[in-house]
């Protein structure tokens, strides 16, 4: 969620209203089955209301539907904007909606100045949850910001090792989560460039005969999907299920196991690390096409294996250092970001599921992403969504999502980020996710559970 206040003014033609909220915890770590107590669950009818150009010292609005899909009544108590002078308001609440009911508030915008301008609204409800949806319009005279580039993030969507089936699943994947994932991808407009997919697509963690016939069914899964379909690249990184053993080292067997099979989804490396005399990673396996990096138009990708052989949580942290560096160096870079499967910083501050587990290591890396204004890490690893700057600069953002059972005190919803990369240079980070039935890992039909989107955030560096 965003926790800071603005209001501030930007070149762009439309009105976004975004739709944040937060889901009432209640699912154990690796739980199957939340409890079952009575909650209120509620969905905005729509991620974008177009305004269009409001002349000034007109005023226009538009309705917002506002559905509680969950079993307990609940009222929203108020909607006030951040600002104190904003040309927005909203009519219609006090207003409560009983389960399996819709209610509609009006959104208004009466211009004044001309210019561009967001809005941050606080939804207070009587559930003791907030909300938060978002303004956006243009006064007048505008400026066109479309998308130049965009890619999707997302990881960890295996099943738990208890409901792996070698004959059923070969795959080892959350099959209605993934396959929802695939297809709300490949309808996106405009389409996305790559996904990277940030490891744990299988159970693994065994021997490197079983780990490949995992992936070869991942394989066949992803191939038969929409996304390959729309012609969209998959940029696939190892997680730590893909690279350790069941005692939880990483092994040189399953990296070999993961170069082979997955070498349609790694040929954008060739350029990272390998193990040499005074090398001050001290790597014990070639890591060229497992961490490297590549450019795209004004952007730098780093891919990272964040568990290289015999070297659990322990990236090659000098090499990352100086690839971000020379990157910033480079005038025609504008952009840096950085993909792996342990995030720098997990969702709750602990070291044991992050990169803090080698604190000098992490600190090389994230003194680098500082100083160069790299954008944001994306990982997986912890079963949640969470957007945050550790340090109030380079954002981390954790996608670990996608369909893995959820974590404790998280926000109980699977789906995927959108980053989109627009004309001003303006870098927009977007979370769409859906609710689930009494099994994580059960159906998830479209109908009942709808991708929303759940939360926004302006990453790009000011």
């Amino acid at each position: 969620m965003l926790s800071h206040r603005y209001f501030m003014k930007i070149g762009i033609t439309f009105l976004s209203i975004v739709v944040l909220y937060t889901l009432l915890p209640g699912c154990k770590s690796g739980s199957t089955n939340p409890p079952n107590v009575a909650k209120p669950i509620l969905e905005f009818s729509s991620d974008t209301i177009n305004f269009g150009t409001v002349t000034s010292g007109a005023s226009k609005s538009q309705n917002l539907s506002i559905t509680n899909f969950g079993t307990a009544s609940i009222t929203i108590q108020s909607v006030n904007p951040n600002s104190s002078a904003s040309p927005y308001s909203v009519t219609g609440v006090p207003v409560t909606i009983a389960p399996n009911s819709s209610k509609t508030i009006v959104v208004m915008l009466t211009s004044t100045t001309v210019g561009a301008y967001v809005e941050k609204f606080n939804v207070a409800t009587d559930a003791d949850s907030v909300f938060h949806f978002y303004a956006q319009d243009t006064v007048a005279s505008y400026v066109n910001d479309p998308v130049v580039y965009s890619f999707v993030v997302f990881g960890c969507n295996r099943v738990a090792k208890g409901d792996f089936s070698t004959t059923a699943n070969p795959s080892s994947a959350n099959l209605p989560q993934l396959n929802r994932t695939f297809a709300d991808i490949a309808a996106l407009t405009p389409k996305p460039d790559f996904i990277f997919d940030m490891g744990d697509l299988v159970v693994g963690e065994a021997d490197s005969l079983s780990l490949a016939n995992e992936l070869i069914a991942w394989e066949a899964l992803y191939e038969a999907s929409p996304a390959k379909a729309a012609g969209i690249e998959l940029v696939a990184i190892t997680g730590n299920h893909e690279t350790e053993d069941g005692n939880g080292t990483p092994q040189l067997s399953a990296e070999q196991a993961w170069l082979s099979i997955m070498a349609p989804y790694t040929t954008r490396g060739g350029n990272g690390p390998v193990p040499h005399a005074g090398d001050p990673d001290a790597l014990q396996s070639d890591q060229s096409k497992l961490t490297y990096s590549f450019n795209f138009k004004d952007a730098h990708f780093v891919v990272i294996s964040t568990d290289p052989a015999g070297q659990d949580s322990h990236p090659p942290g000098n090499w990352l250092a100086n690839d971000i560096t020379t990157a910033h160096a480079n005038s025609s870079i504008k952009h840096i970001f950085a993909f792996g499967h342990k995030p720098a910083y997990s969702y709750n501050g602990s070291t044991s599921n992050s990169l803090g587990a080698y604190p000098s290591n992490l600190s090389l890396f994230w003194n680098a992403m500082e100083t160069s204004k790299a954008e944001a890490m994306f990982a997986a690893h912890n079963h949640t969504y969470r957007a945050f700057r550790p340090d109030g600069k380079s954002w981390m953002v954790i996608s670990g999502n996608a369909g893995s059972a959820l974590e404790t005190t998280a926000p109980l919803f699977y789906g995927f980020t959108l980053v989109q990369v627009l004309q001003s240079g303006t870098v927009v980070e977007k979370n769409y996710g859906r609710n689930f039935g009494a099994l994580y890992n059960g159906l998830s039909d479209p109908a009942t559970y709808p991708t929303t989107l759940r939360d926004s955030n302006v990453i790009s560096w000011k």
